[in-house]
């Protein structure tokens, strides 16, 4: 019977501690990093007005050209510029 009792105690307490960590992702200080170096790339690109440098920049992220994240990315270059 406390043999039961323990078993059970322990799945309760799995459980609970699964659900303390449901959506927490593990730390990735490379992948941190590399966002931080694309962001950095692509505000300089930005502010030196430089678009061949924001599309390295966009490309390098990953982003390709004829994705809804380029096409995004691209609306906040001209809005940030005040170009159509």
């Amino acid at each position: 019977m406390d043999d039961e009792k323990d078993k059970f105690d322990q799945e309760i307490r799995d459980v609970i501690s699964q659900e303390k960590r449901r959506g927490k992702t593990p730390s990735d200080p490379a992948r941190k990093r590399e966002e931080m170096r694309l962001a950095r790339d692509l505000h300089r690109a930005m502010k030196a007005r430089n678009e061949r440098g924001f599309s390295e920049a966009l490309r390098k992220g990953g982003i390709h050209e004829d994705s809804l994240e380029w096409k995004n990315a691209w609306r906040a270059y001209r809005a940030y510029w005040g170009q159509s």
